[in-house]
């Protein structure tokens, strides 16, 4: 074994330059396809505005396992879109299986990346099979989503799912005053049991359902 290939099999994190492209990404894949990266902990492609087609290689190697360690990803600031259904698919394909795909996943930022409904219901239903067991932290903020994702979100986590969830970003999206006291509601029957942070539009500030059913669960709340 060259001395690069075992500095890359030891690597824990891959940060993206700012100029990295989509050749940048079939690259990457490469690697991830071959085990090079397979001690990689954490994977940061956020901000680059790739899309669905430059993103799909490293969505792929991820679906098949490539980084079985993966705990922190970061794919925020691309344009994604319902390219995450892709990866709720891989997910969902390979359950249930003890040596699960992504399963040591802890957080996954996919912030303004133009995700919309489908999306996140697509994600949360593979979820909902076990998938991701050990996440912690969800960031959907400025994505194209509204009330049936939260009515999504609340409907499994008060089911079951997100047991281990802690943080969870919804801010700058489409939700309403509904939405938001639908989550409210969940919040007050047990939903996301370990959440204790929750980010909102700032329009809903004074929401007084949310607020109130946050205090009672301990749940930090930010609006941006």
């Amino acid at each position: 074994m060259s001395a690069a290939s075992s500095s890359l099999r030891s690597a824990t994190n891959v940060y993206s330059p700012e100029t990295f492209t989509a050749a940048d990404a079939s690259s990457l894949a490469q690697l991830m396809g071959s085990g090079s990266l397979g001690g990689l902990e954490r994977l940061d492609l956020s901000g680059k505005k790739l899309g669905a087609e430059a993103l799909r290689p490293v969505v792929d190697a991820l679906g098949d396992g490539a980084l079985p360690w993966l705990r922190h990803l970061n794919i925020g600031g691309n344009k994604l879109g319902d390219g995450i259904e892709q990866l709720a698919a891989a997910l969902k394909a390979q359950m249930p299986r003890i040596n699960c795909v992504l399963g040591s996943l802890e957080s996954l930022h996919t912030a303004t990346n133009e995700l919309t409904n489908d999306g996140v219901i697509a994600l949360t239903s593979a979820l909902a099979l076990g998938a991701l067991p050990w996440l912690k932290v969800l960031g959907l903020g400025g994505n194209k989503i509204d009330d049936r994702a939260v009515e999504s979100l609340v409907e499994s986590g008060s089911a079951g799912t997100f047991k281990t969830l802690e943080g969870l970003g919804l801010d700058n999206v489409g939700i309403t005053a509904d939405g938001v006291t639908t989550m409210a509601a969940g919040l007050r029957d047990g939903a996301f049991p370990s959440l204790r942070r929750l980010s909102l539009s700032r329009l809903h500030e004074q929401h007084a359902d949310i607020k109130a059913a946050a205090e009672e669960r301990r749940v930090h709340l930010g609006f941006y």
